[in-house]
């Protein structure tokens, strides 16, 4: 079944249906509520409350992180297709 659903992702992504990402990111959402995701909460929270308190640099250290992570699933995502 699961190698079912990942041959029908991977036909829907190369054929470049939007519903296709829009399944894999919310996929990805539920999967940020695993718990391997707990234990970096306190550190990435730890890291960007404790750089500074200017609001503008704690969003684009927050921005940079995100965009970060998901260079490198996207990048995963593509050696796994």
């Amino acid at each position: 079944m699961l190698e079912e659903l990942q041959s029908t992702l991977k036909d829907y992504i190369q054929a470049g249906q939007v519903l296709s990402y829009l399944t894999a990111f919310v996929s990805g959402f539920f999967l940020s509520f695993t718990s391997c995701i707990y234990s970096l909460i306190p550190v990435t929270l730890g890291y960007i409350g404790a750089t500074d308190t200017n609001c503008h640099r704690a969003f684009m250290l927050s921005l940079t992180y995100v965009l970060g992570i998901s260079a490198m699933g996207l990048g995963a995502c593509r050696t796994w297709l």
